[in-house]
Order: C-alpha cells, then sequence, then structure tokens
C-alpha cells in the first residue's frame, strides 16, 4: 500500500505521519536531529518514500539526508501549507498529518 510521509521539522527533532491510500493516518514518530538517529529512521522507511517538509532555517541538511537514503523529499512554502489545512489547532502530529494529506491529494504548495 502506498503512503504518504509529513515531516514537521523543528530546530532539534522532526515528527513524521505516514497517510496511507486511504487517508488513514499513521502513529507520530519524533526523531531527534542528531545525523545517526535521523539516518536510522529514513532508512526503516519503504523505499522512495515521499516526504513533506516545511521550509525552515535548516531544512537543507534533512533534506539532503533524504536524498541520501534514496527518498523523494517535497519541500513547501509553510505558510500557504498552514492555510491549506485550515486546521485551528496545531500539534506536530496535525502539522505532519496536515502535510502528507497534501502531498496524498496533489495540493501541497512546494517550492
Amino acid at each position: 500500500m502506498q503512503q504518504w510521509i509529513g515531516c514537521d521539522a523543528h530546530e532539534k527533532f522532526s515528527v513524521f505521519v505516514a497517510v496511507d491510500e486511504r487517508g488513514k493516518a499513521s502513529h507520530a514518530v519524533r526523531v531527534e536531529h542528531q545525523r545517526e538517529v535521523f539516518r536510522a529512521y529514513l532508512e526503516s522507511l519503504p523505499a522512495q518514500s515521499e516526504i513533506a517538509i516545511e521550509s525552515m532555517d535548516s531544512w537543507y541538511w534533512l533534506v539532503d539526508e533524504m536524498e541520501r537514503a534514496r527518498h523523494v523529499p517535497h519541500l513547501t512554502n509553510p505558510l500557504e501549507a498552514k492555510k491549506r489545512m485550515g486546521k485551528p489547532n496545531k500539534t506536530d502530529r496535525l502539522d505532519a498529518r496536515g502535510l502528507g494529506v497534501l502531498l496524498r491529494n496533489g495540493t501541497l504548495p512546494e517550492c
């Protein structure tokens, strides 16, 4: 079954949520921004996973690691993504899930 992954990135950690073909979301996984920890998590994902990640101060090394693990990162405009998600109550899990849903639906505002 295909899945689309949303990554809500912060300075010291990221939260990942996968969304399947039916729109069902997985549990949230918090991954610390220690390079070896981040790499190990990426290696646990299915090959060629599509991952939506918001543009932020340190996105470049996260995207580099995603590409190194042979995944397909989609860098997104965070302000436009938040508008499209339409969620007044924000949590890391909801943001990651929302990014996955936008990617799944083909409505992710990419940079």
